[in-house]
């Protein structure tokens, strides 16, 4: 009785340990952007609107990670590549620092008018992506690199924020990736470079204008 007992507890925990991982929290990291000097070189970097008779009072990153679930699908193995790839290989693979997004092309943007209080939530699909100065395959830096570099990740958050009378806020969303570059290599010659885009979150940029 107690063999049985203990194999019934042991299937209940390999049951419910997935679970517990499916649902784990994303991990958030927020900064606060005040300095003047800061502020107008960011406006200027990224060519931020600035409605007319208004100026910005602060700038707010908050960068939302999610965890890396069903994403994943290649082993990390180079020496599976010469024999299913024609000879293509990838070297010198490396995720690059930091964490990248393109302030240039916004998922949404939105606004909101004081006094309120938005509040909304955002379902964003982000997309992998690579490029390479040479025809590699997709096939072959996804073997590497360890991630689908064509699909799409959509991710979930809901944002708010209060707005004072008198203020406008922009709010615009991003997609956020880690970045790996490599070189590429066709029967142990070398024919070019590349990087590669995979999806970790969201980020999301809160303006605040005043008059």
């Amino acid at each position: 009785m107690r063999k049985k007992t203990w194999l019934l507890l042991s299937l209940v925990v390999l049951l419910i340990m997935p679970i517990q991982t499916i649902f784990a929290k994303e991990k958030t990291n927020e900064r606060v952007i005040v300095d003047p000097i800061e502020i107008k070189k960011i406006a200027e970097d990224h060519n931020l609107e600035i409605p007319e008779g208004y100026h910005i009072e602060e700038i707010k990153y908050t960068d939302v990670y999610f965890p890396d679930y069903n994403y994943t699908r290649y082993k990390n193995d180079e020496n599976i590549q010469p024999y299913l790839f024609d000879s293509w290989k990838l070297k010198n693979v490396k995720k690059q620092s930091g964490d990248y997004y393109f302030p240039d092309s916004p998922l949404v943007s939105d606004w909101a008018y004081g006094p309120s209080n938005f509040k909304h939530i955002y379902k964003e699909s982000v997309t992998a992506s690579f490029s390479s100065s040479v025809g590699v395959k997709a096939s072959v830096v996804e073997a590497t690199v360890g991630f689908e570099v064509s699909g799409s990740k959509e991710f979930s958050r809901e944002y708010s924020v209060e707005v004072p009378r008198g203020k406008k806020v922009n709010i615009k969303v991003y997609g956020m990736y880690e970045k790996y570059t490599f070189d590429v290599y066709k029967n142990d010659k070398y024919e070019g470079k590349g990087k590669a885009f995979k999806p970790i979150g969201l980020k999301f940029e809160q303006i605040i204008y005043s008059k």
